[in-house]
Order: structure tokens, then sequence, then C-alpha cells
């Protein structure tokens, strides 16, 4: 009886393990599925010529600011604040909620503004915290492509 124990142990501490440092990142394995729902409010200051088209570069790191952007046609969307709350450390099933807020501009100042918004993201399966950030981080990213393209076609 006592090898039966030992054996059903290190059977489960193995599988805490696992979780553990698959979590942690070391071990990338992920088979979810995932809904978001995400939400925004913008200001846009527009001056100027806002013709043409236009590429967005989003910068995630706060506080480092894109400098290669000296090209009147790139936007650039420097992240100064992201906040993930909610069960993310959870394995087999995460609700997070994160609330974002970008500042944004041409190098000349024609196009200015920020964004803040929302984004409620649920996964099942097996996800792992790091892999549910870059899901919201994606789905952010697609709303702020979305929003431009509406803001600036055709003008």
């Amino acid at each position: 009886m006592k090898k039966k124990h030992k054996i059903i142990l290190v059977a489960v501490l193995i599988i805490i393990v696992s979780f553990v440092v698959r979590e942690i990142g070391i071990i990338d394995v992920n088979l979810y599925k995932s809904q978001s729902n995400t939400t925004y409010t913008q200001t846009m200051a527009k001056q100027g010529n806002t013709s043409g088209s236009f590429t967005v570069v989003i910068n995630w790191e706060p506080g480092e600011h894109a400098s290669d952007a000296a090209n009147e046609n790139v936007i650039t969307a420097n992240l100064t604040e992201l906040k993930v709350a909610g069960n993310t450390w959870l394995p087999f099933y995460k609700n997070a909620n994160a609330s974002y807020h970008f500042e944004y501009s041409t190098h000349s100042g024609n196009i200015s503004g920020d964004l803040k918004g929302q984004v409620a993201m649920r996964v099942s399966g097996l996800c792992s915290r790091r892999k549910l950030v870059e899901l919201i981080k994606k789905d952010v990213e697609k709303r702020i492509n979305q929003y431009f393209q509406q803001q600036l076609k055709g003008k």
C-alpha cells in the first residue's frame, strides 16, 4: 500500500510541476478556444494634410517611444498603460479583463490623440497566461488598426 501511495504522490507532483512550468513559459503547449469583447473610447485631433495612406506602428513598451517614425504617413501608438486582471492562472479556464491606454501621433503632429479601452477575454483549454496576454494584445492591435482605417479612409 505504501508503494501505491508513493506512485500516486509522484504522479500528482509531476502534473502540478508540468502545469507550473507551462504557466511560467518554459514549455509552450496551447490548445484553446477564445472569445473576446472589446470596447474603446478615443480622441483624435487632425490638422493640416491628412491625405494618403497611413501605417500604424504600435509600441507595447511603456515609456519607450519609437524614434524611427520620421515618415509623415506613420502613426505611432505608444502604450502608456496595460492592466490585465482576472483568473489568469487557472489551467483550463481563464477569464481576463484588460484595460489599456495608448497615445498616438504622427511625426509632425498632424494627427494625434489617445485610445482607451477594455478587453474581456475568455479562454477554455490549455492556454498559458503568457499566451492569454498575447491574445489580448492581438485583439487590441486589430481594433486599433480598424479604428484608423475608419477614421482616415478616403481623406
